[in-house]
């Protein structure tokens, strides 16, 4: 069976992307490479560039192909660009992801696995989240991931197909063998900014909200290496080519880490004691959320390699050192 992989030049799809080859499987990538690169891929691998939202162009892919599943990662995944930008959010995540699925669906698709977020759940009422928890979304970033799971679940009235809607938490870290990069240019994301900052590249971090409800007034998040997070979502589809019926999925490590503690294992690890710039709350930041993983434990088969924090940030600085020079 060949794959269809969207946002597969993109930090998790690439990821998803060399796990699948990896495996033996024969993949095919759509990406608009707003976010990608193509330097993230093999260069054996088909790439076809693209937007999801052209229905007519992912039927063509889809028949010259042949392909049956459907691996969805593109996306908007920005929580403050959500907010400064909600229309383009629910554009891409919502709007373009249906299209998207009408397409594959109409083109003969029969498994869809969708790559969604903790956002969904907005600010938890429990220590730990499973999968029943009512979703709350604070954020057009949420909110749209939340949208495209409803139609989803909609949608499989209409057609005869399965899904898997794979819900991860904090994705981070880089491939143990180096091989793909970490994360785009202009990054958000704490840990590659803490990596960065830790071996010298940047001299400061800036911690978001210091009033929050935790041990150490800091956001307190689960995160999980992007390695064991690709591996999920490629069990996620082995589960539906199984046979067996739709399903949601938390990907977390199930251990929260404050947003002080990754900043002070960076510094450890990296040796530099940069400086820490306190900032003002943002918008849409649940003070904790962890995941609850014993669905994916049960039902994948699935465990977490890698997702201890520490491996996480050595990951994220040994990627760093090796990309200072040149970066993807």
């Amino acid at each position: 069976m060949t794959i269809l992989v969207t946002g597969g030049a993109g930090y998790i799809g690439s990821h998803v992307v060399l796990e699948l080859i990896n495996s033996g499987q024969e993949v095919v990538i759509l990406d608009d490479l707003s976010v990608g690169r193509r330097s993230a891929l093999d260069n054996d691998v088909m790439l076809y560039m693209g937007d999801i939202g052209d229905t007519g162009f992912v039927t063509r892919i889809i028949e010259a192909h042949d392909i049956k599943a459907v691996i969805h990662l593109a996306a908007v995944t920005s929580v403050p660009y959500s907010i400064a930008n909600p229309e383009q959010t629910y554009l891409t995540n919502t709007v373009k992801s249906q299209a998207l699925l009408e397409a594959a669906l109409q083109a003969g698709v029969c498994r869809f696995v969708f790559s969604s977020v903790s956002a969904v759940y907005g600010e938890p009422k429990t220590d730990r989240v499973r999968e029943d928890h009512p979703l709350a979304p604070n954020t057009p970033y949420g909110d749209s991931k939340a949208s495209f799971e409803a139609i989803l679940a909609d949608a499989q009235k209409r057609y005869n197909f399965t899904y898997a809607i794979v819900r991860c938490f904090n994705v981070a870290g880089v491939d143990k063998e180096q091989r793909v990069p970490q994360w785009p240019d202009s990054p958000t994301h704490l840990v590659k900014l803490a990596a960065m900052a830790g071996i010298g590249i940047t001299d400061s971090i800036q911690i978001n909200g210091f009033d929050y409800e935790t041990t150490d007034g800091t956001c307190v998040r689960d995160y999980i290496h992007v390695t064991d997070a690709a591996h999920g979502h490629i069990l996620a589809l082995q589960r539906l080519q199984e046979g067996k019926s739709s399903i949601t999925i938390n990907l977390g490590s199930g251990v929260g880490t404050s947003v002080r503690e990754v900043v002070e294992i960076a510094r450890r690890i990296g040796g530099n004691n940069f400086k820490i710039i306190e900032g003002e709350r943002r918008e849409g930041d649940p003070a904790i959320i962890v995941a609850d993983t014993t669905l994916a434990e049960s039902e994948l088969r699935w465990k977490p390699q890698y997702s201890n924090i520490e491996e996480i940030i050595q990951s994220a600085i040994e990627w760093e050192k090796a990309c200072t020079a040149h970066r993807f």
